[in-house]
């Protein structure tokens, strides 16, 4: 069986039926597991599949001070033109880690328009 790295790697070779099923089989037996719902959402979002959204959520709920998700969620909203929603997401994950200059610059962007 894959895990969400694995699942990642097979993704990035052209192998996205197995890795969202891979991925969602994870999912259906550990919901807690957020780093499978991180990488689902990603391969979802990937393909402008809105349902990346409660992926994210659910990993927000239960880890909410998590960058990565709340940068996810919000590059998310903004491509769903959901701006205003997608400000305070990419916000929070430039807030807690600042010296991430991917976080930051994203943030700024969406501020400036």
């Amino acid at each position: 069986m894959y895990g969400p790295e694995s699942s990642l790697d097979r993704w990035k070779q052209g192998d996205i039926a197995t890795a969202e099923t891979t991925l969602a089989a994870i999912i259906r037996r550990r919901p807690d597991y957020n780093d499978a719902r991180i990488r689902l959402a990603e391969i979802l979002w990937s393909h402008n599949d809105i349902a990346a959204e409660p992926h994210l959520r659910a990993v927000l709920e239960t880890e909410p001070n998590r960058a990565e998700a709340h940068h996810a969620l919000g590059l998310l909203l903004d491509g769903a033109g959901r701006s205003d929603e997608a400000r305070s997401h990419l916000a929070k994950a430039a807030e807690l880690e600042p010296d991430n200059e991917i976080y930051r610059t994203t943030c700024d962007s969406l501020a400036a328009r």
